[in-house]
């Protein structure tokens, strides 16, 4: 682009540009002249581009305002007054991902697509929506999307509103309460004191008057940042932002100001409570946070990355040690952390899993071993291992499942609303260069000095739980909306009765064609007619089978040894789901874990194992593998070699307190995942009542093997023997020759010193086949609920669509995608509150459904056995048709990261599938007619009569509706 600092092109003023090699691109920085809005322009050669709009939005209370706001305008606006316009904008669109995000100062909208038309269409419409939303003209957006009274069939009156429920959910886990707690003590005298996304309690204290005025304080043209990433072009998408939306945004006079906390003057100490039902089995939270300097300081940020790994993410670290493996203090380290989407970054440590009591030690026995590391050094490989780990993640980048242009578009909105250099979060290599030249120097322990242990900025806080909050809560909660019933004269009440019947009924009105067409879209010419194949090459190597494609993989090798893992009985398989937590986490006979936690970070970007159950294309089998994922740089090779060849010959089981120390992990993370994951679980729990594949990984990673985990555990110091023999038996029947496959993502240059290493590699494995065992599963329909500490349900519900003799078809995808947009959520969102309601399909045969932090449970099992006479009932307009199928399309057209390309590698290699199947799948969404929704009416009332369900939630709601279940578990 040749434009000179100060000159204007399509109504916007060029105000800075930069060359960042870090992005491989240019940084410009652009103000439009009238509406004040700033555009920042990242240009590269990626042809996944990002659109992001960003605005600081600072929280005054707990009622939410923020993230209730973020929801309502993206309901209908001045010129796309549709239902639920940002949910019909997503249909006719190949977006790769379209969404809204609360942060605790800013809010973004985002979008992502590699079709430049598509990804501007959605431009235009986030800009209506954002700047003329028609909340204004409308309440039922505000009562929709964050609360209102609901009046149960009793007569009695509850809350009801999608962020009310959502934040019920959020607020179910204690690590919540900690955050929330955390932030009120480290930022008393700033906005960072408050919950963006809401307190439940206080969503019904903010009325619509704030929740307007909120809106029009900070949604104004100069607090409003764009940004645009990856291979566009420039030019035109700035004319495009000029003349659709940007001259009509109001520039307003909006000052970005976001007050410093002042540093305390020594260490605070807090007790904090939280509320949890009677008879729930909770856990204490202990925690030392730290505020670490200003986040502008880029050495300071890459350092403390480098940090949090050392002392809290590698498996090698001193604290986790003490803390959890020799102290016994909590069982888990795995929150916390380097927390930089503030202001003032904060580090945290936090200890899960303790007794009350244990808050004193932990701070004592924190500052010990940090005390420790800097009088005596941080061990040089933890060093070399944390810096070369973040050497990996900086040259890799793109690993993570959202486009990098998201990533880079939420680093520079903060670093521009904090009053910093636009662009000074995006360069790092000078700030790694410094860091590898002063690590040996005492540098990281001087770190842990100054911002640790002589930091008076920061906070010990114990959060404890408590059965009298928990029910003083809902009796206040009863009382004041039994006070606000009172105040209802019969007529207030009647109309509250009417205007939520009104609101229900427009919840159900379907978008007219005429409305519709308002909106931009693809259309199926637009579309290619062929997916992009793969270089895929398969060879044999030591007898070995071995699939290969070829990419630009930045010099990075994906590797994945598939062992068969039929070779362990029946019996044992709960130890082979150990195995899968253990494997690289404990020592070998050369090493103890600390010297392999080491090597591993030193010389790859990671090595993990699973167990998973792979069903076979068009057989009725499935194909158990113990998957050993690895990801390393060529001039790496020599040392994974030797790595591998030691972790899979001489992997040991003989340290006793590290293995206690993972078991108790294991066991704390499931029991916390019911609270936390709930929706996960219950779709586990619901693919053991139909699926031979869901029994088996029932036992290696579901509820069968926490209830065998558990006892093991309470039980550890009798059974240590017993379990060590029996993980190095599984081991040892698992890693051999005739077992093994690989999946090899590399580069084309790459491809001969992988090969011989490889081939080096399996030439070590042990060569003696086993016995391959067939496993016999009890497969049990039921109807099933679990009671935990939740005001809401996850609900579960699916069969198995093969067994009564229909047959997977992509229109199926389809069809899934109409129901999840217009029938599930106007039912399970709109009406119900729920957050959100989705359909899982297999190409296996397998249908579910669920929903999560969801109200209800009878009226969300009804909406899922209607299902099947609304398909057979709708009439669809071809028009809108196209448009679904477009947007089902995009799911397969969707770049994905080189680590997600090598695992789908892995499902070719398994499943005996490929291009060819996917490419029929294609096909067969492209062909979806009207007719293909006659067919799967049939297939969804087929689920109505051999319906089994999954409910995880709140043990009142479960047991008012006691009879439709044929099983109730009171604990997991």
């Amino acid at each position: 682009m040749q434009l000179k600092i100060g000159e204007s092109m399509s109504g916007f003023r060029l105000i800075e540009e930069q060359t960042i090699s870090e992005i491989g691109g240019i940084g410009r920085v652009f103000e439009h002249e009238k509406s004040g809005v700033r555009v920042v322009s990242l240009k590269n050669e990626d042809p996944h581009q990002v659109f992001a709009m960003g605005f600081q939005t600072l929280p005054m209370d707990e009622t939410g305002a923020a993230h209730i706001v973020e929801h309502a305008v993206c309901c209908a606006s001045k010129h796309y007054p549709l239902k639920e316009t940002f949910v019909a904008l997503g249909q006719g669109s190949i977006c790769t991902t379209m969404n809204a995000c609360t942060y605790p100062d800013m809010t973004i909208y985002y979008a992502a697509s590699p079709h430049e038309e598509d990804l501007m269409g959605v431009a235009k419409v986030y800009l209506d929506l954002v700047f003329h939303p028609l909340i204004y003209e409308k309440s039922e957006y505000f009562k929709q999307e964050g609360w209102h009274y609901h009046v149960e069939e009793d007569g009695n009156l509850s809350y009801s509103g999608v962020v009310y429920h959502e934040m019920e959910g959020e607020y179910a886990e204690a690590i919540t309460h900690l955050e929330n707690q955390k932030q009120k003590a480290l930022f008393p005298d700033t906005p960072y004191r408050y919950d963006s996304g809401g307190l439940p309690e206080a969503i019904p204290n903010l009325t619509e008057e704030a929740f307007l005025a909120f809106h029009q304080k900070y949604y104004q043209g100069s607090n409003c940042i764009i940004i645009l990433y990856g291979d566009g072009n420039l030019k035109d998408q700035l004319h495009y932002l000029n003349e659709n939306g940007l001259q009509q945004v109001p520039k307003g006079d909006y000052k970005a100001i976001l007050p410093c906390q002042e540093p305390f003057k020594a260490l605070q100490r807090r007790t904090a409570y939280y509320p949890v039902e009677v008879e729930e089995e909770a856990e204490t939270l202990i925690c030392l946070s730290f505020v670490i300097g200003d986040s502008s300081d880029q050495d300071l940020r890459l350092s403390f990355e480098v940090l949090e790994h050392m002392l809290l993410r590698s498996a090698a670290s001193p604290l986790l040690k003490t803390l959890v493996i020799e102290e016994e203090l909590g069982v888990s380290l795995s929150d916390g952390g380097y927390d930089t989407s503030r202001k003032q970054p904060v580090f945290t440590i936090t200890l899960k899993g303790c007794e009350e009591e244990a808050g004193m030690q932990f701070e004592s026995s924190v500052f010990r071993v940090l005390r420790t590391l800097v009088k005596e050094g941080i061990p040089k490989d933890l060093i070399e291992a944390s810096l070369q780990t973040l050497a990996f993640e900086l040259k890799e980048v793109d690993a993570s499942y959202e486009p990098i242009g998201i990533q880079y578009s939420e680093m520079v909105l903060s670093s521009c609303f904090y009053g910093q250099g636009t662009f000074e979060p995006l360069y790092y290599e000078k700030a790694f260069e410094k860091l590898n030249e002063l690590r040996h120097e005492g540098y990281f322990e001087t770190l842990i000095e100054k911002y640790l242990l002589n930091n008076p900025h920061s906070l010990c806080m114990t959060l404890i739980p408590s059965e009298a909050l928990g029910r003083a809560n809902e009796e206040q909660k009863i009382k004041i909306l039994e006070v606000a019933k009172s105040a209802m004269t019969k007529a207030q009440f009647q109309k509250l009765i009417q205007d939520n019947k009104r609101l229900k009924n427009e919840q159900l009105i379907e978008n007219t064609k005429e409305g519709l067409g308002l909106l931009p879209h693809l259309t199926k010419r637009q579309m290619p007619k062929l997916l992009k194949v793969p270089k895929l090459e398969q060879l044999t190597l030591e007898g070995c089978e071995v699939l290969i494609e070829e990419a630009d993989t930045k010099d990075i090798a994906y590797i994945h040894f598939l062992f068969n893992a039929r070779g362990v009985p029946q019996e044992d398989l709960p130890y082979l789901g150990i195995l899968a937590h253990l494997f690289t986490y404990v020592g070998t006979e050369t090493k103890d874990y600390v010297a392999i936690e080491n090597t591993i970070n030193t010389h790859t970007g990671g090595i993990h194992s699973a167990i998973h159950a792979y069903h076979l294309f068009n057989e009725d089998g499935y194909s158990p593998i113990f998957k050993v994922s690895c990801k390393v740089l060529t001039e790496a090779l020599g040392a994974f070699e030797a790595l591998m060849t030691d972790l899979f010959l001489n992997t040991n089981f003989k340290e006793k307190a590290k293995i206690k120390e993972a078991l108790g992990h294991m066991v704390y993370e499931m029991e916390r995942s019911y609270i936390g994951a709930p929706e996960y679980r219950s779709m586990q729990r619901l693919y053991t009542y139909f699926s031979e594949e869901g029994s088996y990984e029932d036992q290696v990673s579901g509820l069968a093997f926490y209830h065998f985990i558990k006892p093991l555990y309470e039980h550890f110091e009798e059974q240590f023997e017993q379990l060590s023999k029996a993980l190095k038996s599984v081991l040892e029947k698992v890693i051999r020759k005739s077992n093994v496959r690989l999946a090899m993502t590399i580069g084309k240059h790459q491809k001969q010193k992988v090969l011989y290493t490889i081939r080096s590699l399996i030439t070590h494995l042990p060569g003696e086949k086993g016995v391959d065992y067939t496993y016999t599963f009890k497969v049990q329909e039921t109807k099933e609920a679990f009671c935990v500490g939740q005001e809401v349900q996850a609900i579960a519900a699916g069969f198995d669509f093969k067994k009564q003799g229909y047959r997977y078809d992509g229109s199926l995808e389809v069809i899934s995608n109409i129901l999840e947009n217009t029938y599930l959520w106007d039912r399970v969102r709109l009406q119900g509150g729920a957050y959100g309601c989705e359909i899982f399909l297999s190409e296996e045969g397998y249908l579910a459904i669920s929903s999560y932090c969801d109200p209800h449970l009878k009226k969300t099992l009804e909406v899922y056995e209607g299902i099947g006479m609304y398909l057979e009932q709708l009439e669809i307009e071809p028009d809108l048709l196209e448009r679904y199928i477009v947007s089902t399309l995009g799911t397969m057209l969707a770049p994905i990261s080189m680590e997600r390309r090598s695992e789908r590698l892995c499902h070719y290699l398994i499943t005996h599938t490929g291009p060819k199947e996917r490419q029929q799948i294609y096909d067969e969404i492209l062909n979806t007619t009207p007719e293909s929704l006659q067919k799967a009416s049939q297939l969804f009332k087929a689920m109505s009569s051999h319906n089994h369900y999954c409910v995880i939630g709140n043990k009142e709601t479960i047991t008012k509706c006691k009879n439709i279940f044929e099983v109730i578990h009171f604990t997991i």
